[in-house]
């Protein structure tokens, strides 16, 4: 994920470009939920301009969000971009 930041960056010749990434549900199926939110985490503490975007208290369905969740993960993603928007201000 690392890599990929920042070769996107810099073809977007664009080093401070942002990104947010969203969690993976605690409910999921998967094994190595706890592992990959945790490499999220570091990820967003040690990388300048990378975010996780909570999605603990959403609805989940068994493997994936329903229609409802992703609409909830949607605004969940606007309100992560326009805090660090007013945090940039002066």
């Amino acid at each position: 994920m690392r890599r990929l930041i920042a070769e996107i960056r810099l073809n977007f010749k664009n080093q401070s470009l942002r990104w947010f990434i969203s969690e993976q549900h605690p409910a999921a199926i998967w094994k190595n939920v706890a592992e990959i939110n945790g490499a999220l985490r570091t990820l967003a503490r040690t990388e300048t301009g990378v975010f996780v975007v909570p999605t603990a208290h959403l609805p989940y369905e068994r493997t994936h969000f329903g229609t409802k969740s992703t609409l909830l993960l949607g605004e969940e993603f606007a309100k992560a971009y326009s805090l660090q928007r007013r945090n940039d201000r002066p």
